[in-house]
């Protein structure tokens, strides 16, 4: 898929900070488990500029156990 726009982006992903709120923790917590993604490839995070971009139905498969 081929993204035109930022705000498009921003809708399709989750910052670490996002990524708080969703998973319950703390931003250390967060970032390292985005950490942890890059790593093992199990989500498919990036780093766009400072931030880390890490989208959102990856997340969610994750949390289902299926991704």
């Amino acid at each position: 898929m081929i993204v035109d726009n930022l705000a498009e982006v921003r809708r399709l992903t989750y910052t670490v900070t996002e990524l708080t709120q969703v998973l319950g923790v703390s931003y250390p917590t967060a970032r390292k488990q985005v950490l942890e993604w890059k790593k093992t490839k199990k989500v498919p995070v990036r780093k766009v500029g400072r931030e880390w971009r890490i989208p959102k139905e990856s997340v969610h498969a994750w949390l289902r156990g299926t991704g």
